[in-house]
C-alpha cells in the first residue's frame, strides 16, 4: 500500500474514533437500581412526596426533628398584610396596639384591672384611650366587675372597630391567653417576641360562634393541640387575625392546631425568621 493509501486510512480511522466517543458520551446512562427495584431518581422523589396532616401530626409526635425539617421544606402560603383603614400604614386595631406598647412598654394582656385585686376586664377595653376613646374609657367603674350593672350599660356603646358582624355589643375579635403566648398574664413585649413581629400571632378573629361581650375578659388559655378548634371559622372560610407588627392577615380556613400554634407562640422554635408563611403544607 501506498503512502498516500496509509495516510487515508489513518485519516478514516481517527473519524470513526470520534464518532464512537461522541456517541458513548451522549447516550442516556442508566439508572442504578435499588433493593426494590425502582430507580435512584424514583427513590428521590418519594422522599419529596406531600404528607397528609395525620402524617404529619404523626411524625411530630413520634420523630419531632423530623416534623421540623418537614416543615422547612414545605410549600408557603402567601400571607402578605391586606389593607384595611389605617392609621400610619397599620390596622387601625394595629396602630392602637402599637400605641398601647409604646405607652406602657408591653403589649395589652388579654385580661387587665386597673389594681391588682381588682375585677378583671378584656384587652379590648385596655386600648380605648389609643383607639381614641378616652371618654369611654372613663365611664367605666374599674372598682365593678365588667358585667354589673353600670358596666353592661356600656355594652351597647362598643367602637366600630370590634364589630364583626355579631349581635349588638359582641365582637369575635379575641385572644388566648397564657404563659406561650403575647398576651399572656404579664403580657410580653416586643423584645419578647423571639421569632420576630411578622412571624407571631396576636389577636385572632374566632369567628361568628366565638363572640363575646366586648368587655368580658378574655380567658380562653392557649392549647398547642386544641387552638384551632378553639375557632368557629369553617374550613373554607378565612381567619382573619393582627400580627405583633400591627398588620392585618388573614389565615386560610384548613390551617391545623399543629400549624396555628407555632405562630402564636412567642418562642415555639418552628417557623424561621422571616416569614409566618413556612409550614403549610398541602
Amino acid at each position: 500500500m501506498n503512502t498516500r493509501a496509509h495516510y487515508q486510512v489513518a485519516i478514516l480511522g481517527c473519524l470513526f474514533t470520534v464518532v464512537l466517543f461522541g456517541c458513548s458520551q451522549s447516550a442516556p446512562s442508566t439508572p442504578e437500581k435499588d433493593a426494590s427495584g425502582d430507580s435512584q431518581a424514583s427513590a428521590t422523589n418519594a422522599t419529596e412526596t406531600a404528607y397528609t396532616h395525620d402524617q404529619l401530626k404523626e411524625i411530630r409526635k413520634s420523630d419531632p426533628s423530623k416534623y421540623y425539617g418537614l416543615l422547612g421544606k414545605a410549600r408557603k402560603y402567601d400571607l402578605k398584610p391586606i389593607p384595611q383603614p389605617t392609621m400610619d400604614g397599620k390596622s387601625v386595631l394595629g396602630s392602637a396596639i402599637l400605641a398601647y406598647h409604646d405607652q406602657h412598654r408591653q403589649y395589652p394582656p388579654a385580661t387587665f384591672s386597673s389594681n391588682p385585686d381588682g375585677p378583671q376586664f378584656s384587652w379590648r377595653v385596655a386600648i380605648l384611650p389609643q383607639l381614641g376613646y378616652q371618654d369611654l374609657y372613663d365611664e367605666f367603674q374599674f372598682d365593678q366587675p365588667w358585667d354589673r350593672e353600670a358596666n353592661m350599660k356600656l355594652l351597647a356603646k362598643m367602637p366600630k372597630e370590634f364589630e364583626t358582624g355579631s349581635e349588638a355589643g359582641k365582637t369575635s375579635w379575641r385572644a388566648f391567653s397564657g404563659e406561650r403566648v403575647i398576651p399572656g398574664n404579664p403580657s410580653k413585649s416586643i423584645r419578647g417576641v423571639i421569632e420576630g413581629v411578622r412571624n407571631t400571632l396576636l389577636f385572632v378573629n374566632f369567628g361568628q360562634g366565638g363572640a363575646v361581650p366586648w368587655t368580658q375578659p378574655d380567658v380562653t388559655v392557649y392549647e398547642p393541640d386544641s387552638c384551632r378548634q378553639a375557632l368557629s371559622q369553617g374550613k373554607d372560610q378565612a381567619i382573619p387575625a393582627i400580627l405583633a407588627s400591627g398588620d392585618y392577615v388573614e389565615l386560610p380556613g384548613w390551617i391545623e392546631s399543629y400549624q396555628l400554634g407555632p405562630m402564636l407562640e412567642v418562642a415555639s422554635g418552628v417557623l424561621p425568621k422571616g416569614s409566618i408563611a413556612e409550614g403549610f403544607p398541602n
